[in-house]
């Protein structure tokens, strides 16, 4: 993403990290049908998801309510 390494993108899910500590890669995704949001910021991010260099995927799940 944005000429960025693989290990550079950060990712969260409901606002918590999901990134595998590990291999600093991503852990896996949910199912498209369950998600209700999809972002993703390249270049500059902000401050609340800048925490990798390359850019931040944010995935939102719906409610099951």
């Amino acid at each position: 993403m944005a000429g960025g390494l693989n290990t550079g993108v950060n990712f969260t899910l409901d606002g918590a990290y999901h990134n595998n500590p590990y291999d600093n890669g991503y852990m896996s995704m949910p199912f498209p049908d369950a998600l209700q949001e999809f972002k993703v910021e390249t270049g500059a991010t902000g401050v609340q998801n800048g925490v990798k260099s390359s850019g931040t995927v944010s995935l939102v799940a719906k409610s099951a309510y």
